[in-house]
């Protein structure tokens, strides 16, 4: 099974989780609060499951240079013949609407180079060894409920904006919250050098 494909199967899989602690979101988005914690505390047990199947390995916040400062929330090794591939992983959560007297959309995180999901994208590019490269975000709203605005926008928008500032550099959304519900959206983002 190919990287993409695991990690497709993963958010399915993992949905099942996020819909069983609905009341849990919707009181993340009523109480306006990101909590990337709770994200990485849910997907642990889960992932701790899959290992001795679908995965190898899983190691939380890894420095992929042992001299440098940054950080990367997960790192796993999928089966791939005798050695595996390597996947790296940034966890985010996104509070979509009104948060502390602000409204907030997707395009908000996605806009401008101070952004969060910007610098992430950049950060997962200089890790080496090259592996392969997600952001897996956790949305509460669906950004595409509601007038909340519009997650594919949202991607082109950082895309425009990695081809002016980096351009090898790109994203591409394996998730569509189409497929989910009002209350939240489990967004997969693929990072690439074109």
């Amino acid at each position: 099974m190919n990287t993409e494909d695991y990690l497709r199967s993963m958010v399915t899989r993992f949905r099942v989780i996020l819909d069983a602690h609905n009341m849990h979101l919707e009181s993340f988005n009523r109480h306006e609060a990101q909590l990337e914690h709770w994200l990485k505390g849910e997907l642990l047990p889960f992932l701790d499951s899959e290992v001795n199947g679908r995965l190898k390995k899983i190691a939380t916040e890894v420095r992929p240079d042992p001299k440098g400062r940054g950080r990367v929330d997960l790192q796993l090794l999928i089966p791939d013949g005798s050695t595996g591939v390597e996947v790296w992983i940034e966890l985010k959560h996104l509070h979509i609407g009104l948060q502390k007297g602000e409204s907030y959309k997707a395009s908000d995180y996605f806009s401008d180079k101070s952004s969060t999901i910007y610098k992430d994208v950049v950060k997962l590019n200089k890790i080496k060894p090259s592996g392969d490269k997600y952001i897996l975000i956790l949305c509460t709203k669906n950004p595409d409920s509601e007038g909340n605005g519009n997650w594919s926008e949202s991607v082109d928008t950082l895309n425009q904006m990695l081809q002016e500032f980096c351009p090898p550099l790109r994203v591409s959304s394996l998730t569509d919250p189409s497929g989910f519900p009002q209350t939240y959206f489990l967004g997969l983002l693929k990072v690439t050098c074109k």
